[in-house]
């Protein structure tokens, strides 16, 4: 099987943002000029993941100037994209779930909604297919312990993070997208002790994301741990065609890739 590259985009209050430690947000702009990007570069999958703290923002470019909510970035995002696209950010519920694959989602992404309900992923599973739905996870090192950090509420919760993770697999995710809070738009490397961990442990598919700076951490990931996909955020959004450079470099370096 090959390994999947996917860039993962953040939406925040109308425009691309760069994420940095889940806390610093800077702004790239155009919530669209990407999609496009990526789609010339013939990308494996995006993940575009809303976090807002309103439910209308202003698009701002030089062709349109009006309110916006996520679902129309999703309708205009998915018709501009041939790639598979995961949106993710503010699903509640059957109804927020089935609004998003009717708006353009090729695959969901959920995350505080289950921390509170896990019967949320059987739900989604058992309607849309376990494959369409991944769990997003996101974790922060705290004194020395791996935590489940949720963003929405900036609270850290008291669960076992590999208990929740095997609970997650036994209700029905299809895969799961872990964000490392500590790497997030450092260039530091992935968390690979982390990574290999939960690998270990589960048999769907590990989407790790956080910490990639050069094309050279995706190797030293790859070499660590076995895994059919990798994602990365920032890496891709400063540099000309990096997607292509990235996929060459690993190909070179006998990594399976498309």
């Amino acid at each position: 099987m090959k390994i999947r590259l996917i860039p993962i985009l953040f939406f925040k209050d109308g425009n691309l943002v760069r994420s940095e430690n889940f806390d610093l947000h800077q702004i790239l702009g155009d919530p669209f000029i990407q999609v496009e990007r990526y789609n010339t570069w013939n990308v494996d999958e995006i993940i575009y993941i809303n976090i807002s703290t309103s439910t209308n923002y202003e698009i701002r470019n030089k062709t349109e100037q009006h309110s916006k909510t996520f679902l129309d970035v999703m309708k205009k995002a998915s018709e501009r994209c041939f790639s598979p696209i995961v949106f993710g950010g503010g699903i509640e519920n059957l109804n927020d779930a089935k609004t998003y694959f009717q708006n353009g989602a090729d695959k969901i992404s959920i995350n505080s909604s289950c921390l509170e309900n896990t019967d949320l992923i059987s739900e989604f599973a058992n309607i849309f297919g376990s494959q369409s739905i991944i769990v997003s996870i996101d974790v922060k090192l705290v004194n020395n312990i791996y935590k489940i950090y949720n963003s929405k509420n900036e609270k850290i919760y008291d669960y076992d993070l590999f208990d929740y993770i095997k609970e997650v697999e036994k209700k029905g995710a299809g895969e799961i997208l872990l964000n490392s809070i500590d790497r997030d738009g450092t260039g530091l490397g992935y968390d690979i002790n982390l990574i290999k961990k939960i690998n270990d442990i589960i048999n769907i598919p590990l989407i790790p994301v956080g910490g990639a700076g050069k094309f050279e951490d995706f190797k030293d990931l790859l070499v660590n741990v076995n895994l059919s996909a990798i994602a990365a955020g920032n890496i891709f959004n400063f540099t000309e065609r990096s997607y292509e450079k990235a996929k060459n470099y690993l190909k070179k370096e006998k990594f399976n890739f498309r």
